[in-house]
């Protein structure tokens, strides 16, 4: 009797393990679920031609630009604005040189010290970062030294970051970026 206990103990304790293990995908999918029709309501995140998020990829840097400019009110002035950029690398009849330009004017966004904005590559998460805190109104706040920490602690102060763990480096996932922009929705304007 003792040894059918024991196998019940161990089969129990595996299956609570196993529930347990897979609660936090279950509860970041709801969450994504309830903050991907908001943004997409607010304009910020559209989707892809078929309005898919497809929050599992990776998001480039001119899509964030779009969103950036988006953030800040700036949209219709971005869709006129299209054409010449700063930059070496972005064509001027790219999609997003109009985004581009008013991200760049606000200064939320900066390009590389080679003249190039680098459009297809993946933005990382102190990019993103770095581009929130600006359009929230606090980049002035943030030390000049030690990027993208400096902006990745002002993004938790503020609470951009809320529950979230990431490397600064890294590309960020359109999931970690709705889950950004939805906590940066409640965070007071400094412009």
């Amino acid at each position: 009797m003792l040894k059918n206990h024991s196998k019940f103990m161990l089969i129990f304790i595996v299956i609570s393990i196993l529930i347990l293990s897979f609660q936090p995908s279950f509860a970041a999918k709801a969450d994504l679920d309830d903050i991907g029709p908001k943004l997409k309501a607010l304009g910020l995140l559209i989707g892809d031609p078929d309005g898919n998020m497809r929050f599992q990829d990776k998001i480039s840097r001119a899509e964030f630009a779009v969103i950036a400019a988006r953030l800040i009110g700036k949209e219709e002035e971005a869709l006129t604005r299209k054409g010449t950029t700063i930059f070496i690398d972005v064509p001027k009849d790219h999609w997003a040189s109009g985004h581009i330009n008013v991200s760049v004017e606000n200064r939320l966004i900066v390009g590389y010290d080679d003249g190039t904005f680098k459009i297809k590559n993946d933005i990382t998460y102190g990019e993103v970062l770095t581009i929130l805190v600006n359009a929230l109104g606090y980049g002035s706040e943030v030390p000049p030294e030690n990027w993208p920490i400096n902006f990745v602690q002002k993004a938790g102060e503020l609470g951009i970051t809320k529950d979230m763990v990431f490397d600064n480096k890294a590309p960020a996932t359109r999931g970690d970026v709705a889950r950004m922009l939805n906590n940066s929705l409640t965070v007071k304007l400094k412009r």
